[in-house]
């Protein structure tokens, strides 16, 4: 007997079915159906896919441009290859943080400029730019001015809740008051020494009797038995330095005798006659006598050369030199 076109075997036992059967016959097996509109499924599963793609695509798009962002490449579908058996577990890789730029605060007193609103509200108009506004003009490359001055940095604290202005150190520099200058007697103490240039095998005297500060004692000069002799000597004293010189008191217990006064800055020289002395002044002595000096020089050596005895004397006497200059208080 020959076989219907339509026949089929069953699959548990190979006994002989027809198309349209469902059950066999042979061992109640249940039997694979055919489907008239099997060849329609992939078909329809494909067109269901492409276009649930590309609605998502447009939506994306659409989205991206309220964004103000251009849309990225389609998506290529790739056909995934199982991947082959693993022998050694991957390692994950760390993932690179983003980098984040900091923002640049404007300067001072420079209105911060506002960035249009990227937030993608309905509120319709043209897409917002991602560009970022250039203020490189708007800073400030000027010096800054300096800081105004402390009202308070010169004063001091008394410790009682009062505050004393104190000057600053360029204040102390232009407002430091100059030192006091009053007039001091430099020779008190100073060297004196009888000066005879031609005086020979004599008694000269103690010529420390004239800077010793009393007047009790005094320099004598020798006795001559004529009274109109020039005694040609005389006593000197020594400053230690040049200073520059205002007057002199001369206090001498023999009034009438006569004195030139010299100076010298360096010696002193040898000889009266030299030209180191400088002749300063000429004076007669009576009791306490001042001789002004206005020279405007410095000397070191002062010099009072006697030239001549009282009236009716043997003799000469000065008992105190005094020699003012102007020295800080």
């Amino acid at each position: 007997m020959e076989s219907s076109s339509h026949e089929r075997a069953c699959p548990s036992c190979s006994a002989p079915a027809q198309s349209d059967q469902r059950w066999c016959l042979e061992c109640g097996a249940e039997l694979p159906q055919r489907s008239k509109r099997s060849g329609l499924r992939p078909a329809v599963g494909i067109a269901t896919t492409l276009t649930v793609l590309v609605g998502a695509a447009s939506a994306g798009g659409y989205t991206l441009l309220q964004d103000g962002k251009k849309p990225p490449p389609p998506a290529t579908t790739v056909a995934q290859q199982p991947p082959p058996a693993a022998t050694t577990p991957a390692v994950p890789e760390t993932a690179t943080p983003p980098v984040t730029e900091t923002p640049v605060a404007p300067p001072a007193g420079r209105e911060t400029p506002r960035l249009p609103d990227t937030s993608g509200g309905s509120g319709g108009g043209t897409p917002p730019s991602n560009d970022v506004p250039d203020v490189t003009d708007d800073v400030d490359t000027s010096t800054p001015n300096p800081p105004p001055p402390d009202d308070n940095a010169g004063e001091v604290d008394n410790g009682d809740g009062s505050v004393t202005d104190e000057p600053s150190n360029r204040d102390r520099r232009t407002r430091q008051p100059k030192p006091r200058l009053v007039e001091t007697n430099i020779a008190l103490g100073a060297v004196a020494v009888v000066y005879p240039p031609s005086a020979t095998g004599e008694d000269l005297g103690d010529a420390g009797a004239v800077v010793d500060g009393s007047s009790s004692t005094a320099w004598k000069t020798p006795r001559y038995d004529d009274p109109a002799t020039n005694p040609q000597l005389g006593v000197y004293v020594d400053l230690a330095s040049a200073e520059r010189l205002t007057k002199l008191v001369v206090t001498s217990p023999t009034p009438g005798v006569s004195v030139e006064v010299y100076a010298a800055r360096n010696g002193p020289p040898r000889s009266i006659t030299s030209s180191g002395w400088a002749h300063v002044a000429d004076k007669t002595l009576a009791g306490r006598s001042t001789i002004e000096l206005s020279t405007g020089a410095e000397y070191r050596y002062v010099l009072l050369w006697v030239t001549g005895l009282p009236a009716g004397a043997d003799h000469g006497a000065i008992s105190e030199v005094q020699i003012f200059s102007k020295q800080p208080e």
